[in-house]
């Protein structure tokens, strides 16, 4: 469990650094007027700090003992979700925001076990439009286009 860890400290470190490192075009002002890029630099400081104090936990703390089992049925929603999220970052790219999230939310519904379709299908068309109405209309900040669309 201690080598995971750690493995997954630095990982999430080195993401943070990139999310940081990518976003450094991206306007930032003052806190008045914050522009798109707060919340990527806030979010990427926010996992290296927490990557950090992970990392530092690892170290400082005796072995557990305890040894992943990657057959559970938790491990096994986790590859899912990594999957789902991957299909999520092409589509993103080729078909825009609001399509992505057509897929996105109701597969991540049911990866968490929910299989009413009506629940489903309202709660995928409530978060989009509540997305694109927040963001396209009210802050009239941009969602990603794809390629295509």
């Amino acid at each position: 469990m201690k080598k995971y860890n750690i493995i997954v400290s630095m990982l999430s470190m080195i993401l943070g650094a990139a999310m940081i490192f990518f976003v450094r075009h991206f306007e930032f002002k003052s806190f008045d007027n914050i522009g798109p890029g707060f919340w990527p630099r806030l979010l990427g400081i926010l996992i290296m700090i927490l990557s950090g104090i992970l990392l530092l936990q690892t170290v400082v703390k005796k072995e557990d003992g305890k040894a992943i089992d990657f057959g559970t049925i938790g491990m096994k929603r986790v590859f899912l979700m990594i999957l789902i999220m991957v299909v999520f970052s092409v589509l993103l790219y080729f078909l825009g925001m609001i399509l992505a999230m057509i897929f996105l939310i109701p597969s991540t519904i049911v990866v968490l076990g929910e299989s009413n379709k009506k629940k489903i299908v309202t709660i995928t068309l409530g978060i989009t439009a509540f997305v694109y109405i927040v963001f396209e209309m009210l802050l009239q900040v941009g969602l990603p286009n794809g390629k295509i669309f």
